[in-house]
């Protein structure tokens, strides 16, 4: 999954709205007046247009419970726009790495067999990458 909080641009702190606003307008939201990507995606989202057009504009809207419905219906992880909507500390969200066996549970791979095989094709897909290999035909 591509990282959703991406880097402030050239000393310009990166905000909830300026996020919102890049991701929306990178998925094909023309968030423009009269583009009809705000009502669209509030009307996805669950979240009212006044308050998303606050959010977008980094002039409060960003509570809790607002955020987990922009994120849920923009599948990205809620702690990353909680800790750039100050809402929780950057200090406490602390990213982990996850063992293979919580990854593959996480895929609902459960059986041994089945544990197996897909190590074994992640494996090969590694190293096919690693020496320089292509799916596609010339």
């Amino acid at each position: 999954m591509k990282n959703h909080t991406p880097p402030s641009e050239a000393g310009v702190p990166l905000t909830v709205g300026r996020w919102l606003h890049d991701e929306l307008e990178s998925r094909g939201y023309n968030l423009s007046q009269r583009g009809g990507g705000r009502r669209r995606f509030a009307d996805l989202s669950g979240v009212p247009v006044a308050t998303l057009s606050r959010v977008l504009r980094d002039d409060g809207g960003a509570d809790p419970g607002t955020l987990r419905k922009i994120a849920e219906a923009l599948g990205v992880p809620l702690t990353p726009l909680l800790v750039l909507a100050n809402v929780i500390p950057e200090a406490e969200f602390q990213p982990r790495a996850i063992t293979t066996d919580e990854a593959l549970a996480a895929l609902g791979v459960t059986k041994p067999a089945h544990k197996a095989a897909v190590l074994s094709m992640v494996r090969a897909l590694l190293d096919d990458e690693n020496e320089g290999g292509s799916d596609t035909k010339q």
